[in-house]
């Protein structure tokens, strides 16, 4: 029961943040944004470093040049496209959001966050 419970409030709580606009007009500091990544880097597998980069991703604003070093730590390409896309709402210079792209090894993920934006 408790499981259920926890995952009903997981999923509330995802759809909350996902739904919320943000009025992105600063980004965190360096320092903040510092103190994050060391904590994304400290989780030893993807998909944990993953869950913890969506959860900043979505309640934070950021530079494209912080979206990119966040994006970086992760392994799986599928990853990275599926956060690019979430962060580019939480983006301060959208204008610089092509960066993005040189974090991608394959052109498809390239060309598909390139018509997302």
């Amino acid at each position: 029961m408790k499981k259920l419970l926890s995952l009903f409030i997981l999923t509330i709580t995802s759809i909350t943040l996902n739904a919320t606009p943000i009025d992105c007009t600063a980004p965190i500091s360096n320092t903040e944004f510092q103190v994050e990544i060391t904590k994304i880097k400290a989780h030893d597998f993807d998909e944990a470093k993953k869950e913890a980069t969506e959860k900043l991703l979505l309640g934070k604003c950021f530079t494209s040049a912080q979206v990119k070093m966040l994006l970086e730590n992760l392994s799986f390409e599928e990853h990275k496209l599926e956060l690019a896309k979430k962060a580019y709402a939480h983006v301060t210079d959208k204008n610089n959001f092509g960066i993005i792209s040189s974090i991608f090894e394959f052109d498809d993920a390239k060309n598909e966050l390139a018509e997302y934006i």
